[in-house]
């Protein structure tokens, strides 16, 4: 009776997960974007875009304990712990399919899920390395979120934190309907300033265009498969100007935060 109830367990998980990637392929012929990876199921440019950042991050949680906030189906989270070696990995997201999906595609020994708001989230234990890749920019109260992910950060703990580069200030009407603001290169950096430390910036961006910028989400849909976004690299303004980001060159900073 066991083993029969297992295998019932099992093809019921198999069914729901292959129900979930079947809605994202509807999400891409429909809209034509996604709110969220699903590793295997997304347009190649994500993949890459996501992939090569979480195996960037990897080498950062080495031995550490890790909360990736706004995990959505924890691919990233399996991947700081198996290439990066990480102590705990814990992932929160608000939607229980999505993290229902993750236990089940990306489980492993060192990673758990927990359903949160991430504008809202508490937890009982501190970090040391937070992961908050394009989240924010989804987030109402902004404040409020970057103040939860510093109370839940370790006084040595790093944070890293990423989000689009606009063309302009402040962006009120993003192309992507997920996001509800986006922001400048300094502007995004001057809101984290006032809650962190920021150590270092980081760019990950897109080949260069010619034509005039009108957001990421555009860019996305005429891209080609060999262009290829770059892995995050250390900002450099003497490469990389100022007066190009957002314009000229299109993609997104990650910013590395202490206390």
């Amino acid at each position: 009776m066991l083993a029969n109830h297992e295998a019932m367990k099992l093809l019921e998980d198999e069914q729901f997960c292959i129900a979930y990637e079947l809605g994202t392929l509807s999400k891409i012929v429909t809209q034509e974007q996604l709110e969220r990876w699903v590793a295997g199921f997304s347009y190649d440019h994500t993949e890459r875009e996501h992939t090569s950042r979480y195996q960037w991050v990897s080498n950062f949680v080495s031995g550490r304990t890790v909360l990736d906030i706004a995990c959505g189906t924890g691919r990233g989270c399996l991947i700081m712990a198996k290439e990066g070696n990480a102590k705990k990995v814990t992932g929160c997201d608000i939607d229980p399919k999505t993290l229902r999906y993750a236990s089940i595609r990306n489980k492993h020994d060192h990673v758990n899920f927990f359903a949160q708001n991430g504008e809202t989230f508490t937890s009982d234990s501190e970090y040391d390395v937070i992961v908050s890749f394009e989240t924010i920019e989804h987030i109402a109260n902004v404040e409020s979120f970057l103040e939860h992910i510093r109370e839940s950060l370790s006084n040595m703990g790093q944070l890293f934190i990423s989000t689009p580069i606009s063309s302009i200030g402040v962006n009120e009407k993003p192309d992507n309907r997920h996001h509800l603001r986006e922001w400048g290169f300094f502007e995004f950096q001057k809101i984290i300033s006032a809650f962190f430390k920021i150590d270092k910036i980081y760019l990950q961006l897109y080949p260069p265009t010619k034509s005039k910028w009108k957001g990421i989400l555009n860019l996305n849909k005429n891209l080609k498969m060999n262009d290829a976004i770059s892995a995050p690299q250390l900002w450099d303004p003497k490469i990389i100007p100022t007066k190009e980001l957002g314009k000229k060159r299109n993609g997104y900073q990650i910013i590395q935060c202490s206390k």
